[in-house]
């Protein structure tokens, strides 16, 4: 089965619930219902399109993944990638900060 390239979220309102849901498919037509947690119609349909973009690329759409939603639709726009920073780089960064935070205290201690 191909489906369409085009985007095809729609929104659906429970009345049980303030916020609309997203119902869309991923890439091999699976079909998800999220809740975009917005309360206006075209904020939660700029979400719902987003979370059928990732679900296409094989991403997990959940809401923590677009809460960055405008720098995604950016990055993709601009078609650049976005690289996931690497378990060398984290630590990298942890132990200069902890090595700035050990000079600070070290210099306050002299003073």
């Amino acid at each position: 089965m191909q489906l369409s390239k085009q985007l095809m979220a729609s929104l659906v309102k429970d009345s049980r619930s303030p916020f609309y849901w997203a119902r869309f498919r991923d890439s091999t037509g699976r079909e998800f219902t999220r809740s975009t947690r917005e309360r206006e119609r075209e904020r939660a349909l700029e979400v719902a399109q987003e979370m059928e973009h990732l679900a296409r690329s094989g991403i997990e759409p959940e809401l923590p993944v677009l809460q960055d939603a405008p720098v995604l639709r950016l990055v993709r726009h601009e078609n650049l990638s976005i690289e996931p920073p690497s378990i060398a780089l984290e630590v990298e960064q942890f132990l200069a900060s902890a090595t700035l935070l050990q000079d600070l205290s070290f210099e306050k201690k002299q003073k």
